[in-house]
């Protein structure tokens, strides 16, 4: 057995023989303050994915938002290139002519 795991295994027989060096009593509040310590964890991560969930679609809206107006930029463009003028540009594309007129 390597080393690292035999470490492992003793160091958890110490704490086993530790609780069972306590008393009832102790050994009850040992246990509520573990069970205590999960239940806040669990919490912790719940509201850590929450939070990465969050940030993800977040993320995605931006994504969308600048893809839609990234392509409103190319349909102006090419809509310039090809000599349409740019009021009817922007009524189209809901641009302004400043925009319009840098593409």
């Amino acid at each position: 057995m390597p080393f690292k795991a035999r470490k492992a295994i003793l160091a958890r027989l110490e704490e086993v023989a530790s609780l069972a060096a306590l008393s009832p009593e102790n050994r009850n509040k040992y246990q509520y303050t573990i069970d205590n310590l999960n239940v806040h964890l669990g919490m912790i991560n719940g509201a850590e994915l929450k939070g990465m969930e969050k940030g993800m679609e977040q993320g995605l809206e931006q994504g969308r938002e600048q893809g839609m107006e990234q392509e409103k930029k190319n349909v102006a463009r090419n809509l310039k290139s090809m000599g349409v003028s740019i009021d009817i540009i922007a009524q189209g594309t809901g641009l302004s002519r400043e925009q319009i007129e840098q593409l």
